[in-house]
């Protein structure tokens, strides 16, 4: 269960009301990943997700070559992007070592 506490530790959050921060928490998917594991894959249904510990590499075909382009690490956000444009998730992203991810669909 990711925790108020977890979730103002991300700066995006980190001024948000402990009231605020406690509703927000309880809506989230509390997902672990171990070294290898996918958490998404390119073309899915995207969502919002906060790295709470770990470290995530972003990959995606690029003229037919999987290609690693980024790396999350902890406190980091992302798949805002997608949810904005109301389109599928842009890139795949797999755990580089066990990992822990706060999920808001």
């Amino acid at each position: 269960m990711i925790t108020p506490a977890e979730l103002q530790s991300i700066p995006l959050f980190a001024s948000l009301p402990d009231r605020e921060a406690h509703a927000l928490a309880g809506r989230m998917a509390d997902v672990h990943l171990r070294t290898g594991e996918w958490l998404i894959h390119e073309g899915e249904q995207p969502a919002f997700f906060m790295l709470v510990d770990g470290s995530l590499e972003v990959r995606k075909v690029v003229h037919g070559a999987d290609r690693r382009i980024n790396t999350y690490r902890q406190g980091e956000y992302f798949g805002e992007l997608p949810l904005l444009l109301g389109a599928p998730a842009l890139a795949s992203l797999r755990a580089i070592e066990p990992s822990r991810v706060a999920r808001l669909d």
